[in-house]
């Protein structure tokens, strides 16, 4: 699967990437004791996830090889809007999933970025 050369493809491909590797960050950090919550809430509200996403419906609606910059703003979107909901039932196991999956997206999408390169 290949990268849709536009350059806003490109631009949500890089500005996924920047995010997820931040809130991956952020939750090692609050799940490791380094940041508080209200810290942690507030980093994840500060990117415009929910933004990104209906802004670029479109694009992410037609070009399968960014589907993975999709869910990177959705786990942030959701985290940012049900994060004392995830903790208060599912716990710290909640914010290990998510880093799992955004760890398993930023794979992807490098991935897809190495294959256009070479």
């Amino acid at each position: 699967m290949e990268i849709n050369r536009n350059p806003v493809s490109d631009e949500l491909v890089r500005e996924g990437l920047e995010v997820a590797v931040k809130a991956r960050e952020l939750l090692w950090k609050f799940s490791t004791l380094q940041i508080d919550k209200e810290t942690l809430l507030a980093s994840l509200q500060s990117i415009p996830a929910k933004e990104t996403i209906f802004n670029n419906w479109d694009i992410f609606s037609n070009d399968e090889a960014i589907a993975p910059c999709l869910e990177i703003f959705q786990v942030i979107y959701s985290l940012g809007e049900d994060l004392d909901y995830q903790l208060s039932f599912y716990g710290l196991d909640s914010l290990r999933e998510d880093i799992r999956q955004l760890d398993a997206a930023i794979k992807m999408l490098r991935r897809q970025v190495k294959q256009y390169q070479s």
